[in-house]
């Protein structure tokens, strides 16, 4: 299998090619739902490969997968020196940069990209990468991840709306740049007749491994959200408070409180040929009152179920983030859950490939 190396042309912002080898023992490739890529290529220590193999570089299967390189590990064994290289997908690659330059009505890709791509400052630019706008999804409450991981902040879109972000190389002759885009996953349940309905069980024979769990622990199903009152000036700006969630009862409610720092609000009030401003608070512009509006999004008991999907022809009727139906009829249990991982494995002269669905929550 040819494996196609680039090196970063910083001055030109492009990658350069820098050469092919085709000696890859094993690769290991882990593709990953919001938490981008990981890899590993083992081959042997020839010349060419300790020179094309080096920090930093890109490689890339052609019209599979690319990474970029940010481990080598030389070794040898019985007699035999061993290379390997390991690395991550260019959206992997965002764990590196904090949110810092946001607006609350920036969509995620603009966040990325004044983060990390053309908009941001020249030193916390990505070099070489476009990020393409064309499929993009709405804030997340920008300001209550600020100060985070660029990656936080996509596994939250990822969470809630099935929003992901994609990396793959784009040629122009022998150079090339990273496109970076976003795509949602597609609902393949049975739930839904719009797609194909993909349904992996033991029953088929195309399920291998499965795992049934139900959880109360750390559900929240009402909160009481409040704030102090606070001096400001001559003015004693009064405390606020709200219940949320009432619609639960008896065991169901499972209640938590949430005290928030509100921002103040100066309100113009007239009064007779003078105006005051008089403090106010502002509980939505509140940075932990955006972060809670988020958080009680994923509460309540939990039900999912893991599963080791087997793909014996090679091929994948999937991608990550699509919603397929889970269905173990050891348990009894039949579920519609996101596939999280798709692992791929080459090694002599073949393709080994799985899958996980419904990953459990750290």
């Amino acid at each position: 299998m040819d494996i196609f190396v680039y090196e970063t042309d910083k001055a030109a912002n492009m990658l350069q090619l820098k050469g092919v080898t085709d000696t890859v023992e094993r690769i290991v490739w882990k593709r990953r739902f919001i938490e981008g890529d990981e890899f590993e290529l083992t081959m042997p220590c020839t010349e060419k490969n300790l020179k094309l193999v080096t920090e930093q570089t890109v490689v890339e299967v052609p019209d599979r997968y690319s990474g970029i390189v940010t481990e080598i590990n030389l070794s040898v064994r019985k007699g035999v020196c061993i290379l390997k290289a390991r690395g991550c997908s260019f959206d992997g690659m965002l764990e590196r940069r904090v949110l810092i330059k946001c607006t609350s009505s920036d969509s995620v890709m603009t966040v990325l990209d004044k983060n990390a791509g053309e908009a941001a400052d020249d030193f916390r630019r990505f070099p070489a990468v476009k990020f393409d706008f064309t499929v993009d999804c709405t804030g997340m409450d920008n300001y209550s991840y600020q100060h985070g991981s660029l990656s936080a902040y996509i596994k939250a879109a990822g969470r809630e709306n099935g929003f992901c972000v994609c990396s793959e190389l784009v040629h122009e002759g022998c150079e090339a740049y990273v496109r970076i885009y976003g795509r949602y996953g597609s609902d393949r349940s049975v739930e839904q007749s719009e797609n194909t309905q993909l349904v992996y069980t033991d029953v088929y024979e195309n399920m291998s491994d499965g795992e049934y769990a139900y959880s109360e622990k750390g559900a929240m199903t009402g909160a009481f959200v409040y704030s102090e009152a606070k001096q400001v000036g001559e003015y004693t700006v009064a405390s606020w408070n709200k219940l949320y969630g009432t619609e639960m009862t008896g065991y169901e409610r499972c209640e938590k409180s949430f005290r928030i720092e509100p921002q103040i609000l100066y309100v113009p009030v007239a009064s007779g040929g003078e105006i005051n401003y008089v403090p106010e608070l502002d509980v939505n512009a509140s940075v932990n009152y955006g972060q809670w509006l988020h958080m009680r999004n994923y509460s309540g008991f939990r039900e999912n179920m893991r599963a080791v999907i087997v793909l014996k022809s090679g091929s994948v009727p999937f991608e990550t983030g699509d919603r397929i139906t889970v269905y173990c009829s050891r348990f009894g249990k039949l579920l519609t859950e996101r596939v999280y991982e798709i692992n791929e494995v080459y090694s002599g002269g073949g393709f080994t490939v799985s899958a996980v669905a419904g990953k459990f929550a750290d």
